[in-house]
């Protein structure tokens, strides 16, 4: 159950870094481009919270 958990948060994370990258080459610059960008990271920063605390 945990390793399926795991893998599941490490494929999110994965998937939002992919979302990040083809945010930054398929849309102009503008500042709802910047927040898409930041509402990802801010994802990818809870799914790391969330991977830690499934390892301890």
């Amino acid at each position: 159950m945990f390793i399926d958990a795991e893998l599941r948060l490490i494929h999110a994370i994965a998937l939002n870094k992919k979302a990040i990258e083809y945010i930054k080459t398929n849309f102009p610059k503008s500042n709802k481009r910047d927040k898409r960008i930041k509402a990802h990271k801010i994802l990818i920063k809870r799914y790391k919270l969330a991977l830690k605390d499934l390892q301890l």
